[in-house]
């Protein structure tokens, strides 16, 4: 009975680490009241796609988001601004979109820069559109945390950590894995693995720059005319 006591002692302790230091890197960026984040995307399937982009967060629900570059060959640009009152949404080949922001916008923008990553909230999930209503564990629930190894991105040494994601309305459950800055504890990169259409991609996100809690110019955040 030994072997088997300590194989389950080792995994218990192996979860508990991957939990704490996920904790760790989710609370760092869901609690900074502005962030600034640029990062790359390679798209790997059936359609390859290779896209770079930037993620501003102000306070006052303030937010403008820029991605572009190529997808199964074909070159486009999305954006979406928000002043705090109201957001303009402009995505690949479709006509520009004004609206009422949700008061939970940012918070669920830091919420998927902590557990789904950019590419995911902003063209498939859906979020609530009441005040008051937002609960991290209902839109991305995350279970199964380990840790797995220790690797370099780029010059940062990461600790990688495994795990099962649930989007709101979304069926599957996502295999992610996340590597998080040994010294800074913030997410340097990130891989998805789900269906777009009908189709499986890998979705990798690198994060070149995460600032939380810097300054951020109010300018980013006037609706575009």
């Amino acid at each position: 009975m030994l072997i088997p006591l300590v194989f389950v002692l080792a995994l218990h302790a192996d979860q508990n680490d991957a939990a704490k230091l996920f904790h760790q890197m989710e609370t760092k960026v869901t609690t900074a009241k502005t962030l600034d984040c640029t990062f790359d995307v390679k798209l790997q399937g059936k359609e390859t796609g290779d896209l770079k982009g930037e993620l501003t967060l102000g306070e006052g629900n303030k937010f403008a988001f820029e991605m572009s570059g190529e997808i199964g060959g074909k070159q486009g640009k999305s954006s979406q601004v928000s002043n705090g009152v109201q957001i303009q949404i402009a995505e690949f080949g479709k006509e520009k979109q004004t609206q009422n922001v949700s008061k939970e916008q940012n918070e669920f923008l830091r919420a998927a820069l902590a557990r789904s990553g950019l590419v995911i909230p902003m063209h498939i999930a859906s979020h609530t559109e009441k005040p008051g209503e937002f609960n991290i564990d209902k839109e991305f629930k995350v279970s199964d945390l380990k840790l797995g190894k220790k690797e370099k991105v780029g010059d940062h040494e990461a600790q990688v950590i495994d795990y099962n994601l649930q989007v709101k309305d979304m069926k599957e459950t996502i295999p992610v894995s996340v590597w998080v800055d040994t010294k800074t504890d913030l997410p340097l990169k990130r891989v998805i693995t789900t269906t777009m259409g009908k189709e499986k991609v890998t979705i990798t996100e690198t994060y070149s720059k995460l600032n939380p809690n810097e300054k951020v110019e109010n300018k980013k955040f006037e609706l575009p005319k």
